[in-house]
């Protein structure tokens, strides 16, 4: 059973780009997965140089309730890299990314938070994908495979709402800003030993076949980081960061 929330404290680490329409529906879905259940939280939004209003939304509603923080990112920087700055301003003991295009119920974020403390990583598991198109199920369940077989894991999913112990999460040196950013924080805390839980969760919205994260461009991007994570966990290579 998970210990006792109220001797904890999250932060939900909210990167989004060109989510106007979204992002204010995304904080009211993290307000009602109950976060006040914690001795303390707080919803850091990541501005990852939008375009549009998304920027003016996040500061007002930073006004408007002191537990939202905003950083702005001054370009671009992928999903990893927004990610891994945010990561930088996240203040409490447990850290959980959402995405701001609110692909998430508040019932899912409340059973994955429920889990902290039973262990380090508490990594969600997407259940029911009928609703994908079969071409993203294919390439979900084809990277899965290659990440368990390449570093010799057994993880369901690499690529939710994954919630870590904030202290632990920044002591990986992340070098990829692409969408693998997270399995390559799982890899590198997983094959050193740190305990994890599983839970299953669902999503909101089910992205087309072909959405951002599924563009060559990403893709080669993703190939390329695992590609460079094998030679390194496997032979020791080293490699700087970013894409």
């Amino acid at each position: 059973m998970p210990q006792n929330l109220s001797s904890l404290s999250i932060t939900f680490l909210v990167t989004a780009l060109d989510e106007e329409e979204e992002i204010e529906a995304t904080v009211k879905t993290i307000r009602g997965a109950q976060p006040e259940r914690f001795g303390d939280y707080e919803i850091l939004l990541v501005n990852d140089g939008s375009t549009d209003s998304t920027p003016a939304i996040m500061d007002r509603l930073a006004v408007e309730d002191s537990h939202v923080r905003v950083v702005h990112n001054p370009r671009n920087l992928g999903l990893g890299g927004a990610y891994k700055n945010g990561l930088r301003y996240a203040r409490m003991q447990h850290v959980m990314w959402i995405s701001g295009d609110n692909a998430e119920t508040s019932d899912s974020i409340e059973n994955i938070t429920s889990h902290a403390g039973e262990a380090e990583i508490v990594i969600p598991v997407l259940v029911d994908q009928t609703g994908r198109p079969w071409l993203r199920r294919f390439t979900s369940r084809t990277f899965t495979f290659v990440v368990n077989t390449l570093f010799g894991l057994t993880i369901r999913y690499y690529n939710g709402a994954v919630l870590h112990r904030t202290d632990l999460v920044k002591s990986v040196d992340i070098l990829t800003n692409s969408f693998a950013y997270q399995a390559e924080a799982l890899i590198k805390l997983l094959r050193h030993g740190h305990s994890f839980v599983e839970v299953p969760y669902r999503s909101t919205t089910y992205d087309g076949a072909f959405s951002y994260a599924m563009r060559p461009r990403n893709l080669c991007l993703v190939c390329r980081a695992l590609g460079r994570l094998f030679l390194e966990q496997r032979f020791g290579c080293k490699f700087s960061k970013g894409d």
